[in-house]
């Protein structure tokens, strides 16, 4: 019985077409910059992957979706066997993108085909070498367990894809205080004043004045002096839900907004902390302006069972108590679901908002595809943390209202 191409299908698992426009993509981005941080990565692999290079950027991609899905290990025997005996269930647990890397076939042939014995013997050949591939390129042990090469290896993939995409979109702006300072940037003029800086006269808007008046010269009372505002500094904690419910894509994008934001705050001297939480706070960074260990512990991050809401916002709290110099103390919390963990999570996630609200922290909430209740909760939440809710439906919107949210911090 013939059946539908044996042989991996390149089409399928790469579009030359996305190669050829993303070709220059990383070109801004230097090798002797990033190599001092990945310190299990030859520089001639992180050119490979700022290059663009296929294999390597396959083998990145790879580990890549392999985290998102809260894979860590790679046995083939295993891996297989989860496809023959039932593919919707090891789609489920590995991912379509992880089981297409890994075979070389989509999702469509191999439900097609999978019952072929001659098939299977072929699916099987080709995991089993692109397996001992990852091993020959250091990113499999002996074990079958990813090495810290491959975290490093997709640390790098995020930090390049994410960066790009950022910049390319032009969210790499300015984030201005309101607080007046005749040392900070121009921002709005008002009627020039006894004790201001001649070189702070907005000549401009000055003249207009006077033209304005009917005035035949530049009089005293038409100057206009420039108002300044400085910069408003920042200490942020990006709490991630990496419940179940999160694996997958929520997650993947989730862990490339955290990135952008981690390198656009440390970017202006703003720290960042990082809590991932579900049934409890998994992974934790106190605010730091240390990017590349943001980078490393975000990519790292894979995801659990429950939400524990109530926990992560107590355990920020805190992070940030510490922090009572900065001129805002600020919680982004990113979530799909009310909280589940505890005998009464609702009532308890509510308590640690107002706590941290009564100590002077604000609390925003993304809520990717929220149902009903999970706004009604959510909209109590930024009410008593005194932030900002945004619900993402769509989930290539999500780094633009993070980054939006941040440059929003001391503007009101």
């Amino acid at each position: 019985m013939a059946f539908d191409s044996l042989a991996p299908q390149s089409g399928e698992e790469e579009s030359s077409s996305r190669k050829d426009e993303d070709k220059d993509k990383n070109k801004n981005i230097e090798k002797d910059v990033v190599s001092p941080h990945f310190p299990h990565v030859t520089a001639e692999e992180i050119e490979q992957v700022l290059s663009l290079e296929e294999d390597r950027l396959k083998d990145a991609e790879l580990v890549h979706d392999a985290l998102n899905q809260g894979i860590m290990s790679f046995v083939p025997d295993l891996i297989f066997e989860h496809m023959v005996k039932d593919y919707r269930l090891a789609e489920h647990i590995f991912g379509e993108s992880l089981l297409r890397r890994l075979s070389g076939y989509s999702s469509a042939t191999i439900k097609k085909n999978i019952i072929l014995p001659e098939f299977q013997k072929k699916l099987k050949k080709e995991i089993e070498e692109r397996v001992e591939g990852l091993r020959q390129s250091g990113l499999v042990d002996s074990q079958d367990m990813l090495t810290e090469k491959a975290v490093e290896l997709s640390s790098l993939l995020l930090y390049t894809n994410e960066l790009d995409k950022l910049a390319s979109a032009g969210f790499f702006g300015e984030r201005m205080s309101r607080e007046k300072s005749v040392y900070g940037a121009v921002s709005d003029v008002r009627p020039f004043s006894s004790g201001d800086r001649y070189r702070d006269i907005a000549l401009k808007a000055s003249l207009k004045t006077a033209i304005r008046r009917g005035h035949p010269a530049l009089l005293e009372g038409d100057l206009r002096s420039v108002v300044r505002r400085e910069k408003g500094h920042s200490v942020i904690v990006y709490a991630l839900d990496a419940s179940a419910s999160m694996k997958g894509a929520k997650i993947a994008q989730s862990k490339k907004v955290g990135v952008g934001l981690a390198y656009k705050a440390v970017g202006e001297h703003d720290k960042v902390g990082l809590l991932v939480f579900n049934a409890e706070v998994t992974s934790e960074i106190s605010p730091t302006l240390d990017f590349m260990h943001l980078l490393r512990e975000i990519t790292r991050v894979r995801t659990g069972q429950q939400t524990n809401i109530a926990h992560t916002i107590s355990r920020a709290q805190v992070m940030l108590a510490s922090a009572t110099q900065e001129k805002n103390r600020h919680i982004i919390l990113i979530t799909d679901a009310v909280p589940t963990h505890g005998k009464e999570p609702e009532k308890d996630t509510l308590a640690a908002s107002a706590a941290a609200a009564q100590a002077g922290i604000t609390i925003s909430l993304v809520g990717i595809k929220l149902d009903a209740a999970g706004s009604a909760l959510a909209q109590k939440i930024v009410k008593l943390g005194r932030g900002k809710l945004y619900v993402v439906k769509d989930l290539e919107e999500l780094d633009k209202v993070v980054l939006e949210d941040y440059y929003a911090l001391g503007q009101d």
